[in-house]
């Protein structure tokens, strides 16, 4: 069995992994002090709400005597760079509504996920945050994946409904 690409796929690969080589290398190379900040603080007061001895120190949580840097990497901003890569490389099909929405609804659960993450951490160690983030990482990565289709399944169904009229 033999496997081959039409063109049109192997230019949506191509413009992806370059959009999102680019995109992911600005993530990393931002200033996000301020922002990195802010999310530990958030963070370090819904474990504190939780029952979990935590405060931020700059973009560092600490939590029953761990330690959590917030990173670029955490800041959701990576998995919007993705979702914007998907939706560069699909041209003219993508429906840009989806950064639009998709961009707070992954802030959203990136806040969720690191809480997730730390308070596991915090309760059972090292062992146990490393398993919990990188589970929740796919399940990030799947929740672009999905935005991502159902805009484009919704754009798709819409032009088949202007066919008919």
């Amino acid at each position: 069995m033999e496997f081959k690409l039409a063109e049109q796929e192997k230019t949506f690969i191509l413009k992806f992994l370059i959009s999102f080589a680019v995109l992911f290398a600005a993530v990393l190379a931002l200033p996000l002090a301020p922002l990195l900040e802010w999310i530990a603080q958030t963070e370090a007061g819904w474990l504190s709400s939780a029952g979990i001895d935590a405060f931020a120190e700059g973009p560092v949580v600490h939590a029953n005597g761990a330690e959590f840097e917030i990173v670029n990497e955490c800041s959701s901003l990576v998995m919007v760079a993705l979702l914007a890569a998907l939706l560069f490389a699909g041209g003219k099909k993508s429906d840009w509504r989806a950064l639009a929405i998709g961009a707070p609804l992954l802030f959203a659960f990136n806040l969720l996920r690191l809480f997730a993450t730390m308070a596991v951490g915090a309760a059972w160690g090292a062992a146990a945050t490393d398993s919990v983030h990188y589970l929740l990482w796919l399940v990030d990565s799947a929740l672009v994946l999905g935005i991502w289709f159902e805009f484009g399944r919704r754009r798709e169904q819409a032009k088949v409904e202007e066919k008919k009229r």
